[in-house]
C-alpha cells in the first residue's frame, strides 16, 4: 500500500479527483458568493460623489476604505439559515452583510476641531449609508425632536424609498451642543425568518439629515463576536509564543557552543520570512488603522506607529523565532533523519527540479488541494439551519484589506507556511523525539503546541464554539506531526502554502471586478509552481543527494582561529627557545639582549657565537612570514650561521656562505633580513655585513653623535650568490668607550599607534641618545617603556628584538 502510494501515477489521480472535489464542493458553498465586486479606488470615488452631489467638497481631505464584514451579522444568518440560505442572501438581502467603509478626514490632532465623512458603499458599488461627524463648535439651526422625526421619515420616503409604515419607531437620542441639537432616530422591522430586526439610523444634525444606516439588529445574545474567555486565551497565546521563541533561542545557544548548528539556511529563512512579512504590511497599509485610536495623535501617525510596531517588533521577533526553531530543528534532523530534510536541501541548493524537491513539492500541492477540499465541505456539512456548530465563511473576505489581493493571498500564504511548518512542526517533532524517541508523544506535542500558538499557526477556519475550535486546532497539529513523520518538511510547507493560497483566494473567484479578475492570474501562477516543478522534476529525473554536510561555518571559524593560535604558540616557543639564555660576560663591556613576540608570532631572532681569537659574533635577523613557518627558517638560519661562523673572520663570508644554503631550502618571495658583526676584544674593533636589514645605530660618547651603520647588501634567500656576493659590502669601526651599538628589527621602528602613525627610527635614534648614559639593560627598559607608551596598547603585529653592544 505504501509502495503505491508514493507512486507518481497516483499521486497524478488523486489531485484530479481531488480538484474536482473541490470545485463542486465550491460551488454547493457560500464561499462562492462572499464576494466584492468594488475595488477600493472605485469605492472611494463612488463616496466622494455621492458628497459632491450633497454639496460636501472632499478635495482638501485624506480618504480612507476599508472593509467591513459585518462579522456578527454573518455569523448569525450562517448559524440561521444554514450554509445554502446563507449564499442566496449573500446576493438578495436589504440589509448590509458586506462593504467598504469610506472615510474622508482633514488627518489633524484630535485636540482640534475638523470635519469627518463617512460613506459605505456596497460590494456592488451603491451606497448604502452615510455620516457627518462634525465639530462641536459648528452652529446649525436647531429642530425640535417632532419635527426632527418628521425630517427622518420625509428622508427614508423620498430618498431611500423605504416604507416607513412598516416599520416601528423605536428611539430618539439627542445631543445638546452650543450651538446646535443633534439627534439619532432609530426604526426597526421583524423577521419572523431571520428571528432578528432590520434597524434603520437617521442622524439629524441641526436642521439637515447628517448620516442615515441599516443594519440587521441580532438578538443580544449572539451580538458578542469575541467572549472573555477567547480574549484570554489569544493574551496567553502571544505570551507562550514569546516563551517558545526563548526556549528556541536557548537550545539555540547551546547548540551554537557545541558546534552543532548551521546558520547559512537559518540566516536566508530569517530574511526571507522577515522580508515576506514586511512586503505584506506595505500591501496592508491602506487597510491599517480602521477603529485604533491613540490618545490625540492624527490618523496618519497612528497608521505609521502601527506600521513600526508590526514592522520592526512583532515580524522581527516572528523572524527570529523562525531563525532559532529552523537552527535547533535542523541540528536534530540531520543526526535522526537526514533524508526528511533531502526535499529541503535539494530546493535550498538550487536543485529545485531534482525529484527529492519536486516530488515532496507534488505531494505537499496534492496534500494541500485535499486539505481546502476538507475545509469546504465542513462547511457544507456543519453549516445547517439552527446549527450547534458552524464554520464563519464570511472571513475570507480579509484578502481585501491591502492594495493588491493577489499579493496578500501570496504573501500570507507564504508566511504562514513557514511559520507552521517550522516553528510548530520541525522544532517540536525534532527536539521531542530526540528526547523521548517516541512517535505519539511528538505528535501530541505538535497538536499542543499548534493549539497555543493559534495566533501565528495556519490552522482551519475557526468554529462557533471555542471549545471545539481548540479541539479542532489541536488534531489539526497532531495530523501536520503525523505527516512529517510520514513525508518530510517539503511537503508539509508546500501543503499549507497550496491550501492556504486556494482558501484565501474563495472569494476572489466569483468576483465580477476586472481587477480582482485579473489578480487572480499570478494567484494561479504561484499555485501551479508546485505542480510544474513536480512535473518537470518526472522527466528530469534528477536525484540529489548532500553527499556531505560540512561542518557549520562558525565552527570553521573557531577551529580555524584554535589552528592559528596553536601554530603561533608553537612559533612563539620555537622562536623563544633558539635564542641565547643569556648575554656573554665579557670585561669591558656591557651586552644585552632581548625578543618580544607580538600579536603574530615571527621570525625575529639574535644571537652570540663565541669565536677563537677573544672574538665575538653577533647577529640579528628578521625571517619574513607569520606562524610556524617562519620559526622553521629562523630554527635553519641558525644552524647554517652558527655552523659557518666558526670557519671565517669576515662576515661579508659568513653571510654568503648562509644565503648560498638558504637560498636552496627557503620557498620562493621569502627571504631573511640579517646583521651580522664580529666583535674584537682585543682591539676594541667591530667588522659588520648587513644583509638587507635595518642599519645598527651607534652613538658616540666623546663626539655625541650618532651614525648609522648602513654597508650595503641584499637580504638572504632572495639570489643563490653571485648578485647577493656583489652587493654586499663590509664595514668596520672603533668602539670607544662609552660607545653604544644597537641592533634592532623592525618590530620598533614600525610599531604603530591607534592613529596609524609609525613609532620611526628617528624617536628611537633621540631617546638612544638622552640615554646613552645608562648601561645597556636599562636602556633596552626605557626604550621599551616610550615604544609601550607611544602605541598605548594598541596591537602589534611584528616582533621587537634589540641587542645593546656598550663599552664601558
Amino acid at each position: 500500500m505504501n509502495k503505491n502510494m508514493n507512486h507518481h501515477k497516483y499521486w497524478i489521480l488523486a489531485s484530479i479527483v481531488s480538484l474536482i472535489a473541490l470545485a463542486s464542493a465550491f460551488l454547493s458553498s457560500s464561499y462562492q458568493n462572499n464576494t466584492m465586486n468594488t475595488t477600493r479606488p472605485e469605492a472611494i470615488k463612488i463616496a466622494a460623489e455621492f458628497l459632491a452631489n450633497r454639496e460636501v467638497n472632499t478635495d482638501a481631505f485624506h480618504s480612507e476604505a476599508f472593509i467591513d464584514a459585518f462579522m456578527v451579522q454573518n455569523r448569525y444568518l450562517i448559524k440561521i439559515l444554514g450554509d445554502k440560505k446563507y449564499s442566496e442572501y449573500l446576493t438578495h438581502s436589504n440589509f448590509p452583510l458586506r462593504s467598504w467603509d469610506v472615510m474622508f478626514h482633514q488627518n489633524l490632532s484630535k485636540e482640534i476641531p475638523q470635519y469627518s465623512y463617512f460613506v459605505d458603499v456596497s460590494s456592488n458599488g451603491k451606497v448604502i449609508g452615510f455620516r457627518y461627524v462634525l465639530p462641536d463648535t459648528v452652529s446649525l439651526p436647531s429642530l425640535s425632536e417632532d419635527d426632527a422625526l418628521v425630517l427622518a421619515k420625509k428622508y427614508l420616503a423620498n430618498e431611500q424609498k423605504i416604507d416607513t409604515t412598516k416599520f416601528a419607531y423605536k428611539e430618539s437620542k439627542q445631543d445638546n451642543f452650543r450651538n446646535r441639537i443633534d439627534y439619532l432616530i432609530r426604526f426597526d422591522k421583524f423577521i419572523p425568518e431571520l428571528n432578528a430586526k432590520i434597524e434603520l439610523q437617521v442622524f439629524v444634525k441641526g436642521d439637515q439629515i447628517g448620516g442615515f444606516y441599516s443594519n440587521l439588529e441580532v438578538p443580544q445574545e449572539y451580538k458578542e463576536f469575541f467572549n472573555a474567555g477567547e480574549y484570554l486565551f489569544g493574551t496567553s497565546s502571544a505570551i507562550l509564543i514569546v516563551f517558545l521563541m526563548l526556549f528556541a533561542f536557548f537550545l539555540y545557544l547551546k547548540k551554537y557552543h557545541q558546534g552543532e548548528v548551521w546558520m547559512s539556511a537559518a540566516r536566508n529563512l530569517f530574511l526571507i520570512y522577515f522580508l515576506i512579512t514586511l512586503l505584506s504590511l506595505v500591501n496592508y497599509w491602506p487597510g491599517l488603522g480602521q477603529g485604533l485610536s491613540i490618545g490625540n495623535l492624527a490618523f496618519f501617525n497612528t497608521k505609521l506607529i502601527l506600521v513600526l510596531t508590526n514592522g520592526l517588533i512583532v515580524y522581527f521577533f516572528l523572524s527570529l523565532l523562525v531563525f532559532a526553531t529552523w537552527s535547533v530543528g535542523e541540528s536534530y534532523a540531520r543526526s535522526l533523519w537526514p533524508e526528511k530534510l533531502r526535499g529541503i536541501d535539494s530546493f535550498i541548493n538550487a536543485h529545485i527540479f531534482s525529484i527529492q524537491s519536486g516530488s515532496a513539492l507534488g505531494k505537499g500541492w496534492v496534500l494541500g488541494i485535499g486539505l481546502a477540499f476538507a475545509y469546504v465541505a465542513a462547511a457544507i456539512l456543519l453549516n445547517k439551519p439552527n446549527a450547534n456548530m458552524f464554520i464563519n465563511t464570511s472571513r475570507s473576505l480579509e484578502i481585501f484589506v491591502g492594495f493588491a489581493p493577489a499579493a496578500t493571498v501570496v504573501l500570507d500564504s507564504m508566511a504562514a507556511a513557514m511559520i507552521t511548518s517550522i516553528a510548530t512542526v520541525f522544532f517540536v517533532i525534532n527536539i521531542s523525539y530526540q528526547r523521548w524517541k517516541r512517535k505519539w508523544i511528538s505528535i501530541t506535542l505538535s497538536g499542543v503546541v499548534t493549539v497555543f500558538t493559534i495566533v501565528i499557526s495556519d490552522t482551519p477556519p475557526s468554529l462557533n464554539n471555542f471549545t471545539v475550535g481548540l479541539v479542532k486546532d489541536f488534531l489539526f497539529g497532531c495530523l501536520l506531526g503525523f505527516l512529517y513523520f510520514r513525508f518530510d518538511l517539503l511537503t508539509i510547507a508546500s501543503m499549507l502554502f497550496t491550501c492556504g493560497m486556494i482558501t484565501r483566494s474563495f472569494a476572489l473567484i466569483n468576483s465580477e471586478n476586472a481587477f480582482y479578475q485579473f489578480n487572480l492570474i499570478p494567484i494561479a501562477i504561484a499555485l501551479l509552481i508546485p505542480a510544474l516543478i513536480y512535473v518537470i522534476s518526472r522527466f528530469r529525473k534528477e536525484d540529489y543527494i548532500l553527499e556531505s554536510f560540512d561542518l557549520p561555518s562558525h565552527v570553521k571559524r573557531i577551529s580555524e582561529r584554535e589552528r592559528l593560535r596553536k601554530e603561533l604558540e608553537i612559533a612563539a616557543k620555537v622562536q623563544l627557545s633558539l635564542l641565547p639564555k643569556e648575554e656573554p660576560k665579557i670585561p669591558g663591556y656591557d651586552i644585552a639582549a632581548i625578543s618580544i613576540p607580538a600579536i603574530e608570532a615571527g621570525g625575529d631572532y639574535f644571537d652570540f657565537v663565541k669565536l677563537s681569537g677573544n672574538k665575538l659574533g653577533v647577529a640579528i635577523g628578521d625571517v619574513s612570514g607569520k606562524g610556524v613557518g617562519a620559526a622553521i627558517y629562523m630554527t635553519l638560519t641558525k644552524g647554517i650561521l652558527q655552523a659557518h661562523a666558526e670557519e671565517d673572520a669576515s662576515p661579508r663570508n659568513v653571510l654568503a656562505k648562509v644565503n648560498r644554503l638558504l637560498y636552496k631550502t627557503i620557498e620562493k618571495n621569502s627571504f631573511v633580513s640579517m646583521f651580522y658583526a664580529i666583535l674584537n676584544i682585543n682591539q676594541h674593533k667591530m667588522i659588520y655585513a648587513r644583509a638587507g636589514h635595518n642599519p645598527g645605530i651607534l652613538t658616540s660618547q666623546q663626539s655625541g653623535g650618532t651614525k648609522l651603520l648602513l654597508s650595503k647588501g641584499m637580504a638572504l634567500g632572495l639570489e643563490e650568490g653571485q648578485i647577493f656576493t656583489s652587493t654586499l659590502n663590509e664595514e668596520e669601526f672603533i668602539i670607544n668607550q662609552g660607545d653604544v651599538c644597537v641592533l634592532y628589527t623592525d618590530g620598533f621602528t614600525e610599531a604603530m599607534n591607534e592613529k596609524q602613525l609609525l613609532y620611526g627610527e628617528d624617536r628611537l635614534i633621540s631617546i638612544i641618545e638622552k640615554n646613552r648614559n645608562a648601561g645597556s639593560r636599562d636602556l633596552i627598559n626605557i626604550i621599551l617603556k616610550e615604544v609601550n607608551k607611544f602605541v598605548d596598547n594598541y596591537p602589534q603585529h611584528d616582533d621587537m628584538t634589540i641587542v645593546v653592544v656598550k663599552r664601558v
